[in-house]
């Protein structure tokens, strides 16, 4: 439809609405109507049909319904609307201006674990460096309430702050409880590699002195001194 011919629509539609709004005014003579004449007690307009339809020749070269005219202006309506919701949309909207995150999967460290040889700290990138049954083993991070450390090692804090210490596997002193197939697999010449149920692991002697918490001193028979 070209834009002349909706424009006359708009101003037909208008038109229409202003003569039923014109034709409720009261009047009682004709003199009170600005336009037509006092008719029943209300303003009518003059019903000057043939002006009307040449009114509506000279607008439109289409004949058009009066649906076709309510369907054009509903629609701008509906178009109109649909426009400022955009612009509103536009205007809430919060753009946020974070750089998408890219998640890199962390390299997995292939340096020495608890218990695997070392030479120094930089070869253990968890733990320290440390003497072990006449070797240099590394050490690890624990935590102190599961405690999972190697048989032979127990979670000890590497501070004596213990309330920000951060906690470490480390072994029982003198190889202690670390497992063994001969004497020679524990530490000193006052340990010994004892059959518990099942496994061996290696004692030590606490003829002399006590026993680290947790073990007890006991005799073992066969000459042996008493061990933990």
């Amino acid at each position: 439809m070209r834009p002349y011919v909706l424009i006359a629509h708009l101003l037909f539609f208008v038109h229409i609405l202003a003569c039923s709004y014109y034709e409720r005014i009261p009047c009682n003579k004709d003199e009170e109507c600005l336009s037509g004449k006092c008719i029943e007690g209300r303003c009518v307009l003059s019903t000057d049909t043939g002006r009307e339809e040449q009114i509506q020749e000279d607008l439109w070269s289409d004949e058009v319904t009066s649906e076709e005219v309510t369907d054009v202006v509903f629609d701008e309506i509906v178009q109109r609307d649909e426009a400022f919701v955009d612009i509103l949309k536009e205007e809430t909207v919060v753009e946020t201006l974070e750089e998408p995150s890219e998640i890199e999967d962390l390299p997995v460290d292939s340096g020495p674990r608890i218990l695997e040889p070392c030479e120094g700290d930089e070869d253990c990138p968890m733990g320290h460096c440390i003497e072990y049954l006449g070797r240099t083993v590394c050490t690890g991070p624990c935590d102190p309430i599961a405690s999972l450390c190697p048989q032979g090692f127990f979670c000890a804090p590497t501070s004596p702050d213990f309330a920000h210490a951060s906690y470490e596997c480390v072994p029982f002193a003198e190889g202690l409880c670390a497992k063994c197939s001969a004497q020679s697999d524990c530490g000193s010449t006052d340990t010994y590699c004892l059959m518990i149920p099942g496994e061996s692991y290696c004692s030590i002697s606490c003829a002399t002195k006590d026993c680290p918490p947790g073990f007890e001193c006991k005799y073992v028979g066969g000459g042996i001194p008493k061990q933990c």
